[in-house]
């Protein structure tokens, strides 16, 4: 078997994986676009769970595409990403017009995964794709980050090294919770070195 043509097979097998991948990524991503868009249209919060799992599966997509290669699917993902991204660390309104966009974004994807199984890759991707892409970054630059609200964090009795060692999504969600009026408890633990693990 000529290189070339083992090259070709390997290509194509790492191809179908990717689609068989992708797929269910996809539909995951479609049902969860969905609920998203119903407690948007509701007025309702959606649950950090919820936006986390749509986070992740943008993400995943991201880097899947990445590896094998697959730019206009990579630049959607990503796309999906930075929204998903500014409403999980509360950087972004329900109701800013990025987050509308995201309803568009599995439809495309549908459409760049039958290119990708029909011609091979996404080099011929239709131009509505890159036009979604900018449509979506543009709105990110337009929505501004939320209105400034009094920092909730201030009125907890927290150690200063224990704030530092948050991240921004942990800090993000505490100040949600504080928002939302729910009762927070502080645990402390202590574990010898030798125990840290098993503790």
């Amino acid at each position: 078997m000529s290189e070339n043509r083992a090259d070709g097979i390997g290509r194509a097998r790492i191809q179908h994986e990717f689609v068989a991948e992708a797929e269910e990524i996809l539909e995951r991503l479609g049902g969860d676009l969905e609920d998203l868009a119903d407690r948007r249209a509701s007025g309702q919060e959606p649950s950090p769970d919820l936006v986390n799992r749509l986070f992740r599966s943008a993400h995943t997509l991201k880097g899947l595409a990445d590896s094998v290669g697959l730019d206009a699917l990579g630049e959607l993902a990503h796309a999906m990403e930075d929204v998903l991204d500014g409403l999980r660390l509360g950087r972004l309104a329900l109701d800013s017009p990025g987050v509308a966009l995201l309803a568009e974004a599995p439809g495309m994807l549908a459409l760049l995964l039958r290119e990708l199984s029909e011609a091979g890759s996404d080099e011929d991707a239709p131009q509505t794709v890159h036009e979604l892409c900018g449509r979506i970054h543009a709105a990110l630059q337009t929505s501004g980050p939320l209105g400034k609200v009094p920092d909730a964090l201030r009125s907890l009795a927290l150690d200063a090294n224990v704030l530092a060692a948050l991240t921004e999504y942990e800090e993000h969600r505490l100040r949600d919770n504080l928002r939302q009026g729910r009762t927070l408890v502080r645990v402390e633990a202590r574990f010898g070195l030798e125990a840290f693990e098993q503790g």
